[in-house]
């Protein structure tokens, strides 16, 4: 047993590892292309850079903004990743979106619309809302309409994004927050906005559980 549980520490700390040189080698080269200013418009490796940037935030394995308890603020902001978002607008080019009937919709390549399937265990009520592609929506999420999350985004479980809300480029949402109708979490160009909460956990077991993820908490 022991040697099992010192094999899985083991394997815990190179897979660690291996994920921190992966993001080195991902930052060094977000930092290459955004450095090259107009360079890099039609550079294959510099569009393949952004799309892997842009994954792992969907993913939630690379943020704009992390909890760091060394910080003074208790929050570590990532510049390079949010250079890596601006490179996305710089090497994209204008097209049009999908539209219906009068509707119609342009904006660069880079970042269409995301699309979520049943068993990401996300709501998207009909209505007009919309999530851009490099945005983070964790299963149990609930977003009404009209509401709009930009890229960069990271909105923990249990979480309602109301009507009218907005969740700005690289804005850093808790789990189960209520982001009322009509609230705007706009983050300032020289830092991240985070709101971050969570229910206390003698609320939880008196909370409705309606926060609950479904995919992994099924009732």
């Amino acid at each position: 047993m022991r040697d099992g549980r010192v094999a899985t520490s083991s394997f815990r700390v190179r897979l660690q590892s291996e994920q921190t040189m992966t993001t080195a080698s991902l930052e060094s080269r977000i930092e290459e292309s955004f450095a090259a200013g107009a360079e890099p418009v039609s550079d294959v490796d510099a569009l393949s850079a952004f799309l892997e940037l842009r994954y792992a935030l969907e993913a939630g394995t690379l943020r704009a903004a992390e909890p760091d308890a060394d910080a003074p603020t208790g929050w570590r902001v990532n510049a390079w990743v949010k250079r890596g978002i601006l490179l996305g607008f710089r090497i994209g080019a204008l097209t049009q979106m999908s539209g219906d009937g009068a509707l119609s919709f342009l904006d660069k390549s880079t970042y269409p619309a995301r699309r979520f399937a049943p068993e990401d265990g996300v709501r998207i009520v009909p209505g007009g809302s919309s999530v851009r592609s490099g945005a983070f929506v964790a299963c149990g999420v609930v977003v009404m309409p009209p509401a709009y999350i930009n890229v960069g985004a990271y909105v923990d479980e249990g979480t309602m994004v109301d009507s009218h809300a907005l969740v700005g480029s690289c804005a850093q949402i808790g789990r189960r927050v209520h982001l009322s109708a009509g609230a705007q979490i706009r983050p300032s160009s020289s830092r991240t906005m985070c709101w971050w909460a969570e229910i206390p956990e003698c609320m939880k077991e008196r909370s409705s559980g309606a926060a609950r993820c479904w995919r992994r908490e099924p009732s």
